[in-house]
């Protein structure tokens, strides 16, 4: 079941991460947002930290409601996890399988 756009980040470096991901990523997901022009940013709905054998994983859960579409061309994701700040665009024309847009 399909309950949202995932985004996750790798390579975080080590750090002080026991406990229930989801208590871990509350302050995390306010300093989060996907942004698409003459739009409003979104927001995740949650953030998740994971402590893995190599490093954190922090995954971002953005509502459907977005409603990301073609249209959209780029998106923006930014976040700040700690002292890390992340920025990556994704051109929305690359995503596209079959005729549809894969996200």
């Amino acid at each position: 079941e399909v309950d949202g756009y995932r985004i996750a980040v790798y390579g975080i470096p080590d750090g002080d991460f026991k406990g229930d991901p989801k208590e871990l990523g509350k302050p995390l997901k306010n300093l989060a947002a996907l942004k698409r022009e003459s739009k409003k940013d979104v927001r995740p709905v949650s953030a998740e930290v994971f402590q893995m054998e190599d490093g954190v994983v922090v995954v971002y859960l953005f509502p459907l409601s977005a409603e990301l579409s073609k249209k959209d061309r780029q998106i923006r994701f930014e976040a700040q996890i700690g002292r890390i700040v992340v920025a990556q665009t994704f051109e929305l024309s690359e995503m596209d399988f079959m005729g549809k847009l894969e996200l």
